[in-house]
């Protein structure tokens, strides 16, 4: 069990609000189709890829200036482009880009956040941040204890191993399976709490804290998403209407990650002891994945030429240019 410190992180890019229950951009992202992304990448993580993939990364002037001064450069969201569409010229080789590397960008964090009225009446029973939504279900496993509440981590949020998520296609759906949480609903804190759980079942009258608290059991989660959407960014800024305190935090989205929206018709839910539904309302579906400072930017630089291919997938294929 780790206990997530992650909303109380100093960020050049972010300042996580006192309440908590959003992340605020203190520097405005770029806009426009052609961005530079918000990591850098290392000449030899650049080379390695192209002679993996027999592809060229064409850098620009400003690039390799800083090649040059400091030995890593961000990249261009078109040069990721220029990559599948030498990779996957046509629909059906991206769909099978996208599952034969899913493998190689692990482990993926996935948050889906469900938005319509009976979540929004649910999420007024909350104690605090009542006008946001809480995650549906995530991967990781986000859950609330009364034993991780202290100063550094007032929610008591615990982030459990992540084992990542995979991805497969079906026909021209994706399908995100892994381990994770499944919102449960706004429970006393004596029942939400993972370490007593099972006693305040089977004691129900028994002593502890009635607080309010999101609970979330563990659980299979397997999400499809029928392609095309109508909406998928890459490098998403945080919204005001979400609650990020269950979920990873949206600095890791904005940095390694996309968003995908559309109607709840558009995507199912499958959870451990349930069967496979559509989903009601709209539906915003964040991927990425966390790094730190020391791991190698080949990695990472694989993980956003696949979310490039995801995201050029979901609209429609390499032939629709979002």
């Amino acid at each position: 069990m780790t206990v997530d410190t992650s909303l109380q992180e100093s960020s050049l890019l972010f300042k996580v609000s006192q309440t908590g229950s959003t992340a605020k951009s203190i520097r405005s992202a770029p806009t426009g189709k052609n961005v530079y992304t918000r990591c850098e990448f290392r000449e030899r993580a650049i080379r390695a890829y192209e002679d993996e993939k027999g592809v060229a990364i064409r850098l620009n002037s400003h690039q390799e200036a800083l090649l040059k001064r400091k030995g890593r450069t961000p990249l261009l969201t078109e040069q990721f482009s220029a990559v599948i569409d030498n990779l996957c010229p046509c629909h059906e080789e991206i769909f099978r880009f996208i599952q034969d590397e899913s493998d190689q960008v692990q482990p993926l964090s996935i948050s889906l956040f469900v938005i319509n009225d009976m979540i929004r009446n649910i999420m007024r029973r909350k104690p605090q941040f009542k006008d946001t939504i809480l995650p549906q279900v995530t991967i990781p496993w986000f859950h609330w204890s009364s034993q991780a509440e202290n100063a550094a981590n007032p929610y008591g949020v615990v982030r459990e191993k992540n084992t990542g998520a995979s991805v497969s296609v079906e026909d021209d759906s994706l399908i995100i399976e892994g381990d994770g949480g499944d919102f449960w609903g706004i429970l006393e804190a004596r029942i939400a709490d993972s370490t007593r759980r099972l006693r305040a079942m089977i004691l129900p009258g028994s002593v502890g804290r009635t607080d309010p608290v999101p609970a979330y059991k563990h659980a299979h989660i397997r999400i499809g998403m029928k392609t095309p959407c109508e909406k998928a960014n890459l490098y998403p800024e945080p919204r005001k209407e979400l609650d990020y305190r269950f979920s990873e935090t949206p600095k890791v989205f904005f940095e390694d990650g996309m968003e995908i929206m559309n109607t709840g018709l558009m995507f199912s839910l499958k959870v451990t002891g349930s069967k496979e539904a559509p989903l009601r309302g709209d539906v915003i579906l964040l991927i990425g994945r966390r790094y730190s400072f020391t791991d190698e930017t080949t990695i990472r630089l694989r993980l956003h030429v696949w979310l490039t291919a995801v995201r050029r997938a979901v609209v429609g294929g390499p032939s629709i240019e979002p």
